[in-house]
């Protein structure tokens, strides 16, 4: 859309915290025909935020902007904010009047425009801004006599002119009457048209009013200056109209310079940059080999061999029983096979020492033969054959061997190479404590349209959305809390104006829901952040109209 570059009008207006807020315009002209736009500019840099006031047409001259006792609330004490008022016309927006808007948590009273401006066929008169509605306060002084209009021109004879409106001041005194002849038209008294009554504020003594000041310079721009640690830190002197510095202990808020003293114009900070990739783990070092297992050591020697079993008495006949054979000698335990030394830490495992032979089991001795003798009549108990033969003396259990020195310990194995992540690698989680290099991170970007809009996170990190329909966002599987994560959205106009609806999890500045452009071609740029599962999410602009 055209823009027609014109000085606009100015003027200050304040509201009270908490309570409703009515701006009056009248314009000479009418006005029907034309659309108009009015914003606090709550933020300029680095992206604008604005709060828009409600605009109505009354009538055929008149404008009303206003504010509601919510409105007030959520957008706070402020003071020195811009704002402005545009009007447009076949295409054509001009800026009517701007200014400076604050906010104050105290009454206050009527404030009257600053200067009037002649835009092709408007007048801009009788402007208020008005406090909260309070009791009629007891009636104030009389103000001092305005100063006598300017006389009017002689005229020729004709009709009597009619009388001009009433003023903003007191009325002026009345032309001087032309020359004899025709009555010169009557001077018209006071600037322009009666404005609208505002309400009442709270009474005070009428000042005198003041002659209307000449425009102002442009006023110099913002330039931040560095950081300071308190109030008592901000510089003296050398300092200029627009000078900011941080102060530390204000929470980051800026402090301007006005010419005479540092005003607070809020927290000062940029978007949130998006969280770079975790670097990749190198490879972990080759683990050296284990050293051979040592042999065990020999095992001590018996004692001695354990004796012989006496042979078992014979038994008297029965005939007699045959003798039962003696028992073999059990055969003698093999010894262990010696313990192998310990190996050196760091080379191969070593064969595990062989085990002793098993020593062979001795013979059973043969069973004695029955007795094939008949079976006689019982005998007398016959003499034993012979006593049972003592058993022997169980050998003493000789000591144990010494345990065989432990071979010494191998030296370590060299340590792995650090590992080198490859050209073009692809990594679903790289977790590492130390430092990590990268080269050139790339990142995936999804095109969707309008419609239903579900972003995937796991899918891209750039979503390129192209508004041609009325959108809603939703933004899928977030990673778990508490890890920190943030992506970007890209919205691309199409030309009409579509309704965009973003998850009510996202946070936004002043709670304040941004709008999208429609301008085809034209780009917005949204990052997200969240770190609890995006159980909230914190929306920043990075950039609009692009």
């Amino acid at each position: 859309m055209p823009t027609f570059s014109q000085t606009p009008g100015e003027l200050d207006v304040e509201a009270v915290l908490g309570t409703d807020f009515a701006l009056s315009l009248n314009f000479t002209n009418t006005i029907s025909d034309f659309t108009f736009e009015a914003a606090i500019v709550l933020n300029e840099f680095p992206s604008q935020i604005i709060f828009p006031l409600t605009t109505s047409i009354i009538g055929t001259n008149t404008v009303t902007l206003t504010l509601s006792d919510t409105q007030t609330n959520t957008i706070g004490v402020i003071s020195n904010k811009k704002w402005y008022l545009n009007r447009t016309k076949d295409g054509i927006k001009q800026m009517v009047l701007s200014g400076r808007f604050q906010i104050s948590d105290i009454p206050i009273g009527q404030n009257q425009v600053q200067e009037f401006v002649l835009i092709n066929d408007l007048t801009v008169s009788s402007l208020y801004a008005v406090g909260a509605h309070g009791a009629t306060g007891a009636t104030g002084a009389t103000g001092a006599q305005g100063a006598t209009g300017i006389a009017g021109i002689d005229g020729s004879t004709g009709a009597i002119g009619s009388t001009g409106a009433t003023g903003l001041g007191a009325t002026g005194d009345t032309g001087s009457t032309g020359a004899t002849g025709a009555t010169g038209v009557t001077g018209a008294t006071g600037i322009g048209a009666t404005g609208a009554t505002g309400f009442a504020g709270p009474a005070g003594a009428t000042g005198v009013q003041g002659a209307t000041g000449a425009t102002g310079t442009s006023g110099d721009g913002y330039r931040i200056k560095g950081t300071v640690a308190n109030l008592a830190s901000l510089p003296s002197f050398g300092n200029q109209i627009g000078d900011i510095y941080i102060v530390t202990d204000q929470f980051g808020h800026g402090y301007s310079y006005d010419g005479s003293a540092w005003n607070d114009v809020g927290e000062m900070k940029g978007p949130l940059g998006s969280t770079g990739a975790t670097g990749p783990a190198g490879a972990t070092g080759i683990t050296g080999a284990t050293g051979p297992q040592g042999a065990t050591g020999q095992q001590g020697t018996p004692g001695g061999a354990t004796g012989l079993t006496g042979a078992t008495g014979l038994t008297g006949a029965t005939g007699a029983t045959g003798e039962t054979g003696a028992t073999g000698d059990t055969g003698l335990t093999g010894a262990t096979g010696a313990t192998g030394l310990q190996g050196t830490p760091g080379g191969a495992t070593g064969a595990t020492g062989s085990t002793g032979l098993d020593g062979a089991t001795g013979h059973i001795g043969s069973t004695g033969a029955t007795g094939i003798g008949a079976t006689g009549a019982t005998g007398p108990q016959g003499t034993p054959g012979g006593a049972t033969g003592a058993t022997g003396a169980t050998g003493a259990i000789g000591p144990v061997g010494a345990t065989g020195p432990a071979g010494a310990t191998g030296p370590s194995g060299v340590t792995g190479a650090t590992g080198v992540v490859p050209t073009n690698a692809l990594f679903t989680t790289i977790t590492t404590t130390g430092e990590a290099s990268f080269g050139k991170i790339v990142e995936t970007k999804q095109v969707l349209s309008g419609g239903s809009a579900s972003l995937n996170l796991n899918t891209a990190t750039l979503f390129y959305v192209t508004i041609n329909a009325a959108t809603t966002f939703s933004f899928l599987n977030p990673p778990s809390s508490p890890k920190v994560f943030s992506f970007t959205v890209q919205t691309v106009g199409n030309g009409p104006s579509y309704s965009v609806n973003w998850p009510a999890s996202v946070k936004w500045q002043y709670n304040f829901t941004p709008s999208v452009t429609s301008t085809s071609g034209k780009i917005d740029t949204f990052i997200f952040l969240t770190h609890d599962g995006g159980s909230n999410w914190f929306g920043f602009i990075s950039g609009q109209n692009a």
